[in-house]
């Protein structure tokens, strides 16, 4: 873009702009959400309803995998296909986000390693809980870093991925939850389509400020 000569308030809309659309290159998910929600709400049919066999299992473990790669091809080919383009607060952001998965991964990682020692030292000799559970616990960190980008995000990915532990052992669900699930996949899908919303009418400010440059 060639050099403008203009005073701060000419400059403002570009600005603007430029923070609007830097977002999609880090908490602004789009389209990512929707296909999530969709696929969270799969991930519970399919738990809840689906007999047990090695394919139920398959597709439990596939669809929180399946919702990271679409969020993350998304981000980059789609929402920043006219740049990448990061804000001063990204640092910030991810130093945030570095210390409270490495603060989960602590507490998660220390709790697994305690009961699997303790196990082992009692008369039983093996874990005083669950494998499931242990690996539930464990993977917690590690789907933390991928869903952080909002609460709602990190609690429905954190949960597709307790369901696909689950389901790799072969248990159904237990208890009435479904209420609560169907209302944070709502959150979540409408809160994709506003955001896609804005990145449409992003776009069009782009295209103006383009000609106008």
């Amino acid at each position: 873009m060639n050099a403008i000569n203009a005073n701060p308030e000419q400059l403002a809309p570009y600005a603007e702009i430029t923070r609007e659309y830097a977002r999609f290159s880090r908490s602004a998910a789009g389209l990512g959400n929707v296909i999530g929600g969709m696929l969270a709400l799969l991930s519970w049919a399919v738990w809840t309803y689906a007999p047990d066999s090695i394919l139920r299992r398959v597709v439990l473990v596939v669809l929180p995998v399946l919702w990271i790669a679409v969020k993350r091809w998304l981000r980059h080919r789609y929402y920043q296909r006219y740049g990448q383009v990061t804000s001063r607060g990204d640092r910030r952001e991810k130093f945030w986000k570095v210390g409270l998965t490495a603060l989960l991964a602590l507490v998660s990682w220390g709790v697994v390693a305690a009961f699997i020692i303790l196990g082992l030292r009692s008369p039983q000799h093996r874990p005083l809980m669950p494998m499931r559970l242990l690996v539930e616990i464990g993977l917690v960190p590690i789907a933390a870093w991928f869903f952080f980008d909002n609460w709602v995000e990190l609690v429905l990915g954190v949960g597709m991925v307790g369901t696909a532990v689950s389901g790799a052992y072969g248990e159904a669900p237990h208890g009435h939850e479904s209420g609560l699930l169907f209302l944070m996949i709502l959150a979540l899908i409408w809160a994709g389509v506003r955001e896609h919303r804005v990145y449409v009418s992003l776009e069009q400010k782009l295209k103006q400020t383009g000609r106008l440059a």
